[in-house]
C-alpha cells in the first residue's frame, strides 16, 4: 500500500503539454464523458441532495428573491443607457 501512495504522489510532478488540436480533442472527450454523467442524474437526485444538506424550499425562494431584487436595478441601470 505504502507502494501505490509514492507513485501517486510522484503523478503530482507529472506535466502533460498538448497542441491546441490535443486540447481540442480532450475538450470533446470531455463534454462527451459529462453529457453522459448527466443523462444519469434525475431531478429525484437533486431532491436527495438538497435534503441532505438541508435546503427547503422556502430557503430557494428567499435565495432567488433576493437575486432577483439585486440583479433588476443593475439591468435597469444598462437599459437606461443605451
Amino acid at each position: 500500500m505504502n507502494g501505490m501512495k509514492e507513485q501517486l504522489e510522484s503523478l503530482s510532478d507529472l506535466t502533460i503539454n498538448f497542441g491546441q488540436g490535443g486540447t481540442t480533442i480532450v475538450n470533446i472527450l470531455l463534454a462527451f464523458i459529462m453529457f453522459g454523467v448527466a443523462l444519469g442524474i434525475k431531478l429525484d437526485t437533486f431532491k436527495d441532495v438538497f435534503k441532505s444538506i438541508g435546503v427547503s424550499g422556502e430557503n430557494i425562494k428567499i435565495g432567488l428573491g433576493s437575486y432577483v431584487e439585486c440583479t433588476l436595478p443593475i439591468f435597469d441601470g444598462l437599459k437606461e443607457s443605451y
